[in-house]
């Protein structure tokens, strides 16, 4: 599961219609550190974001202005992963590569929300009432969708390289008996709905990956 994380936009005061802010994150795993820079512009009804990574993996993504996905992009060359994913109307459409091996795939996900980077797919469950919520994603190792679930846990004072924060922590899991193979617990800003820290692995007998927010511009 890929694990790029946002940056939120604020306006820039040269222009009402453009506005790019970057924000960048540090993941270690294994004793391996990977370092993140996200950046964010707004053009008329939607956001375009970038992520590119220490070890050469990309991502591009389009959402409406509300934070609703609309393409997703992704290419790694390190697990040999290079999709485009799409979504119109109820249909989810995949195409790409996973080493070298073409793939297509098509889903009717009804109203049902997808998510790929959490960062971004939460903002509206952070803000509401609600205590959980009901999610699909795709695997980029195979193309499959997953049902997913994600639900608030409680707010607490996190701490990050001095500053303390009042987060909401949220529990990630798959639904139904998978919930038990795979979770993950994330920790948003209730301020400003950005995503302050991750912390899962990528299934059974693999290593903790933890993601961390070190900076902003």
């Amino acid at each position: 599961m890929s694990l790029f994380y946002y940056v939120c936009c604020a306006a820039l005061l040269t222009s009402p219609l453009f506005c790019k802010e970057t924000l960048q994150y540090t993941s270690a795993t294994d004793g391996k550190n990977v370092s993140t820079d996200w950046s964010i512009t707004k053009e008329q009804d939607h956001l375009v974001i970038s992520g590119k990574s220490s070890d050469g993996s990309t991502a591009e993504i389009q959402t409406s202005d509300s934070y609703q996905l609309e393409i997703f992009k992704q290419k790694d060359p390190n697990k040999g992963y290079d999709l485009t994913a799409s979504r119109k109307g109820n249909t989810l459409t995949v195409t790409g590569l996973v080493k070298q091996d073409p793939k297509t795939k098509v889903y009717d996900i009804g109203r049902t929300p997808w998510v790929q980077e959490f960062a971004f797919g939460f903002r509206n469950f952070l803000k509401d009432k609600e205590t959980e919520y009901k999610f699909e994603i795709l695997h980029p190792k195979d193309f499959d969708i997953h049902d997913m679930i994600a639900t608030k846990e409680y707010v607490e004072d996190l701490t990050i390289n001095g500053k303390t924060y009042k987060a909401q922590k949220l529990k990630i899991t798959l639904q139904g008996f998978r919930k038990r193979f795979w979770k993950a617990d994330v920790w948003y800003d209730l301020e400003t709905l950005e995503l302050l820290r991750y912390k899962a692995n990528e299934g059974p007998g693999t290593p903790i990956t933890e993601t961390i927010l070190i900076g902003s511009s």
